[in-house]
């Protein structure tokens, strides 16, 4: 878990970013959308120091009927 009443930065991995303080009991909730598919990493930073990173495949599906 986090340190609660941080702020911590999300790096989104394809040049957009968030900001967020981490509750109470640990947690921070942020939602992004990625227009793009393809793997994207994923940091969450706090100040100059990296604190998790993760790689996520995005994989876009396009109905033609």
């Amino acid at each position: 878990s986090l340190r609660p009443g941080v702020e911590y930065i999300v790096d989104w991995g394809d040049e957009e970013s968030d900001s967020g303080t981490a509750a109470a009991d640990g947690t921070l909730e942020l939602s992004h959308t990625y227009v793009d598919p393809g793997t994207y990493q994923i940091q969450l930073v706090n100040g100059d120091k990296v604190v998790a990173s993760a790689t996520v495949t995005v994989v876009i599906a396009i109905d033609t009927d």
